[in-house]
Order: structure tokens, then C-alpha cells, then sequence
């Protein structure tokens, strides 16, 4: 179970802040309750577990426990050795809060160039890959995110996990790279998959700017049952 995000039900007296579980949004989890002397803090301390879902930081949701009496602070890091122990999941918040699909989409090839642009340029999140069918059709599967995922301090530059099964190739980061990002990543994309690997593409942002990132894997493209 992944924490998704904090909220609070405020009362005139008394502000209880819940947790909202991605798996189960419809149930709540109990975090703490602020006493009337707190009430007017209710916002900065939802800031700061909200950051920290992202960051696993603890240095800005400290400076602002440090404000609460001791049994709010108790019970706000018991919560999160419980159920936020870092680092965070990979790819599951962007700076806005949770990544959640907007739309999932299959391409050929000669269109992937102004879908990916088109999503890139409005800041949504991209994960693109190729799959193959039984006759050994290629095809593209875009996934199309609320946001760009945010890379956690000091992680390695990417929100996808890689998958276990499929020895990694080579990379291309388009941090590296001169010229057209959009183009540059979509042709060494289209690249690998025409000399038949298994290509995945997807971007994020990491210290402060969207990057793309192209993982080609030593194996086929997994072939999809289409029927």
C-alpha cells in the first residue's frame, strides 16, 4: 500500500489529518488531530507531509513538527516510519502530488514524433514503449500522465522501474545530448526497435528541467496478444 497524499477535516475546534491510500482512495488512514491552539497550522503541516511524499526529506516537515506538541509529532513519525519509509516509490509523485494516467494509446511508428512532442511541450508525463504482435508487427503503447514524475534527491535519473527480466543495452538521456530532444530521443527510439530491441522511453523531471530517457533492453520486444 502507497500513501498518496494527506488531507485534513477541520472542524472549529479540532483539524484531523488523514492519509489516502492509493490502492484504497475511498478509506481514510488517521494520522493526528490538531487541538484548537494549532488549528491556524493545519496547512503548513499538510505542505509538509505532501513534500515529503516526494522528497523523503525530512529537514522541512522537521522545522515545522517542531512547532506542534510532542504528541503530534509523535504520531506524525510513527505514521511515516509505518507507511512512508523513504526512498519513494519510483515515478508515483511529481510535483503536484500523485502521477496518474490520463490516457493510454497505441501508434505506429510514423506518428510517435508529434504525439510526444505535443504531450512534452504541455508538461505531461510520457511512457512510451514497443511491443510486437504475432506476426511480428511492431506497434507503440504511449501512456499519457497527469504530470512529469520528479526524481528524488540523490536517485539515479529515471521514474520507470526497470524491469527484472531484461538486461539493459544502452541508455540515451537527452541531458547529454545537443539538438532537438524530441526528435533526437524518438529517433534513437525508432532506431533500436527497427534493429529489433526491446525499447522503452519516458520522461521526468529531475533538478528542476524535463528530461527524456531511452532504455534499450537485450531482448525483443514483448510480443502482445491483440485480439
Amino acid at each position: 500500500m502507497t500513501v498518496r497524499e494527506f488531507l485534513a477535516h477541520r472542524t472549529p475546534g479540532k483539524s484531523r489529518v488523514f492519509a489516502i491510500d492509493t490502492d484504497e482512495p475511498q478509506s481514510l488512514d488517521a494520522v493526528t488531530s490538531l487541538g484548537a491552539d494549532d488549528l491556524h497550522r493545519t496547512d503548513s503541516l499538510l505542505d509538509g507531509l505532501n513534500v515529503y511524499l516526494i522528497t523523503r526529506d525530512e529537514t522541512d516537515l522537521a522545522s515545522r513538527l517542531a512547532d506542534f506538541p510532542e504528541a503530534v509529532r509523535i504520531g506524525v513519525r510513527d505514521f511515516l516510519a509505518r507507511r512512508c519509509a523513504p526512498p519513494p516509490p519510483l515515478g508515483a509523485f511529481g510535483q503536484f502530488g500523485p502521477v496518474e494516467r490520463v490516457r493510454l494509446m497505441y501508434l505506429d511508428g510514423d506518428d510517435l514524433e508529434e504525439f510526444v512532442r505535443a504531450a512534452f511541450l504541455v508538461d505531461l508525463g510520457i511512457r512510451l514503449s514497443n511491443e510486437a504482435d504475432a506476426r511480428g508487427r511492431i506497434d507503440w503503447e504511449l501512456e499519457l500522465l497527469t504530470e512529469e514524475a520528479v526524481v528524488a534527491p540523490g536517485a539515479e535519473a529515471r521514474t520507470w522501474v526497470l524491469p527484472g527480466s531484461a538486461p539493459l543495452s544502452f541508455t540515451w538521456i537527452s541531458k547529454f545530448a545537443k539538438g532537438d530532444a524530441v526528435t533526437n530521443a524518438v529517433e534513437a527510439a525508432l532506431e533500436a526497435s527497427a534493429e529489433g530491441s526491446w525499447v522503452r522511453l519516458h520522461t521526468f523531471e529531475h533538478d528542476g528541467t524535463s528530461e527524456i530517457r531511452v532504455d534499450v533492453f537485450d531482448v525483443p520486444p514483448p510480443v502482445v496478444d491483440q485480439d
